[in-house]
């Protein structure tokens, strides 16, 4: 893993929620600002709030933004996928459950039903109603145990009693690892009620799913395990050995690659069919939904009658 110094900016920038003003200008992200007063050099990945004057990198910014300690400010930007640092999930002991309890220094304090517009628009702009959103997901108040800093984030349970949770910007991590699975009736459930199983790695893309199921575009009819994380793969193998067929949704990049290989060596006799085939140049599932709704938008837009002018006589 990368030093979280070489985290760019612009990613924590992000995950922490600050507005943009301008090119390199934000609102200060840790206290009251009528005016964009905070300036950021991409370049040198340096910050300076020119209304208090302070300064400083990434961890000096979430730390000030979060009112937490060096180390929590780091596991925080650890948590932050960027090109340099992927989404740290930690890992479990093989049976949906986990040693350890995720980021250190975070904690779940409650999970309600989502009522913030933030949430639900970004969910709408992944291209997740909000009847499927609130459905499988809640909002979460986390507190930073050493400073008691709290903030709400996008939450999805796993059969480990754990949350991942997500901000409207790239942040992503786990309060205690572990797979998610339903039954074909899209309840929470760890007895398979199907002969089939479809496997994701993430809960957008699980999500994005249902929606295309509802929308007719995707075969809706089976089990369903959510990974979290490439790395639970051994945590789902025996619920997935319970179906004598399997559908893969998971990544088109290595580690999807190298997780559906796992999969199959795991059970050879089995069609493992991969649907990262029909992703086109889309990463992932979400990515294909939300490129699909964009060309519809376009379709429908070119169907909308045009005002001409008339003609001169």
């Amino acid at each position: 893993m990368a030093d979280y110094k070489d985290v760019p900016i612009r990613d924590v920038l992000e995950a922490l929620g600050a507005r943009k003003a301008g090119k390199n200008m934000y609102y200060s992200t840790f206290r009251k600002d009528s005016s964009p007063s905070m300036s950021v050099s991409f370049s040198k990945n340096v910050w300076y709030d020119h209304g208090v004057g302070k300064g400083g990198g990434p961890v000096e910014l979430v730390m000030e933004t979060l009112g937490c300690p060096f180390r929590e400010a780091k596991a925080f930007i650890a948590g932050i996928p960027s090109g340099v640092a992927a989404p740290v999930i930690p890992s479990d002991n093989g049976d949906g459950d986990s040693s350890d309890d995720g980021v250190p220094g975070i904690e779940v304090k409650s999970v309600r039903e989502i009522s913030s517009r933030r949430l639900l628009f970004y969910g709408w702009k992944r291209g997740i109603p909000w009847r499927i959103l609130t459905r499988y997901c809640g909002e979460a108040k986390v507190a930073f145990t050493s400073s008691g800093k709290e903030c709400t984030l996008l939450s999805f349970e796993n059969n480990a009693g754990g949350y991942v949770l997500r901000s409207t910007g790239k942040m992503k991590i786990s309060s205690k690892a572990g797979i998610t699975t339903f039954d074909a009736e899209g309840e929470r459930s760890v007895v398979p009620t199907s002969d089939k199983v479809f496997i994701f790695e993430g809960f957008f893309d699980f999500l994005s799913w249902k929606r295309m199921a509802e929308d007719g575009h995707a075969d809706g009819e089976g089990d369903c395990v959510v990974l979290n994380s490439v790395a639970n793969v051994e945590s789902a193998m025996a619920f997935i050995s319970s179906h004598g067929k399997m559908v893969s949704y998971l990544d088109a990049d290595e580690a999807g690659r190298n997780c559906l290989q796992t999969i199959r060596r795991r059970f050879p006799s089995v069609d493992v069919v991969d649907m990262a085939e029909s992703f086109g140049e889309c990463k992932d599932l979400n990515e294909v939904l939300v490129e699909r709704i964009r060309e519809q938008k376009v379709r429908n837009s070119d169907k909308i009658p045009r005002k001409t002018l008339p003609e001169r006589k």
